[in-house]
């Protein structure tokens, strides 16, 4: 999970550094009436008004937030506007990066 914010923010907020690993659960579940009536739905509606929410996604973080971040000039990639999950997967020559910072950061 990766804390969004210009690079303004970063000194003060942790912008452009990754917060969080953990997995994908489900993808492209659809929204339920609980859901359109939960906190998540209503953030998601507020900063995202000109888009149709129709799914949702579920990840897995089993530990929470790190206890240190990771810059993400240490994993490149280039989110866009709302992209706060970014996909690595165990072929990515990223992924030996992640999984050290992950596992110094929780076992």
């Amino acid at each position: 999970m990766h804390q969004g914010g210009s690079h303004n923010w970063r000194a003060q907020y942790g912008a452009g550094q990754l917060r969080a690993a953990g997995t994908v659960k489900a993808v492209g579940l659809p929204l339920t009436e609980e859901d359109k009536l939960g906190t998540d739905y209503e953030i998601s509606k507020r900063h995202y008004s000109s888009k149709t929410l129709v799914g949702k996604a579920i990840y897995d973080f089993p530990k929470g937030t790190a206890k240190q971040p990771l810059p993400k000039e240490d994993v490149p990639y280039n989110p866009g506007r709302g992209d706060n999950f970014i996909e690595i997967k165990p072929d990515d020559p990223r992924y030996p990066i992640l999984d050290k910072w992950w596992t110094a950061n929780y076992q």
